[in-house]
């Protein structure tokens, strides 16, 4: 199970603050404070963005937190993490989805903590459209397995769809589909994707958006 947190960085941090302080301070302080209950932490610092009309969100950066298989809950952060989040993130309109990843192509291995970002990595965040129950929509996604493989240049390709805890608020979104390519496959391979994904109709296109990220790996597993 893996646990999604969008956000936006704090007000007057320049983005190049927000990454520095997300990989030289926040990264190794989760791993000593939280990694005993998690097997796999990538950070994405958001360089671009393209939203839908009325996607409320503005995103600066997207932790996608797997945590070791267990029967319960999944911990509560420790103090220090949650405190340190002040340093860098926006606290008030961050949204979290806690998802089933499933690999339909295995990405490249993102750089480590202190090496530099390379390729291209997009995460689209889906809503399905109004009236379609979450079968429907899972089954629909499903249903696109086929196409998304099938873009020239394709170098990764993971479906994280939401699983809706019993008595938690609805999830903003339904499923995040990451893609990777190399830089030179990127435009138009990013296009091939968002075609495949808003022109199923099982998506609401215009609460769709994706961003376009840096990924570092601070716990593999």
């Amino acid at each position: 199970m893996k646990v999604m947190v969008t956000g936006r960085r704090r007000d007057n941090q320049s983005w190049a603050e927000m990454k520095a302080h997300m990989l030289d301070v926040h990264g190794p302080l989760v791993a000593q404070e939280a990694g005993y209950f998690i097997k796999r932490y990538v950070q994405n610092q958001v360089r671009d963005g393209v939203y839908g009309p009325k996607a409320p969100y503005g995103r600066d950066m997207v932790a996608e937190v797997t945590l070791v298989e267990s029967d319960g809950p999944p911990p509560a952060p420790n103090q220090r993490v949650r405190d340190d989040e002040a340093n860098f993130a926006h606290l008030d309109d961050r949204f979290y989805m806690l998802a089933q990843e499933q690999v339909l192509l295995a990405p490249p291995e993102p750089p480590g903590r202190t090496e530099l970002a390379r390729g291209f990595k997009a995460l689209n965040y889906l809503k399905r459209r109004e009236g379609a129950s979450a079968d429907e929509f899972a089954h629909g996604l499903a249903g696109l397995d086929g196409a998304l493989l099938s873009v020239p240049g394709l170098k990764g390709c993971v479906r994280s769809t939401v699983v809706q805890p019993p008595g938690a608020p609805p999830s903003p979104y339904d499923a995040v589909v990451s893609v990777w390519f190399d830089t030179g496959d990127a435009d138009a391979g990013f296009k091939a994707v968002r075609a495949i994904l808003t022109g199923a109709g099982i998506v609401d296109a215009d609460l769709y958006f994706a961003v376009f990220a840096d990924e570092h790996v601070i716990v593999a597993g």
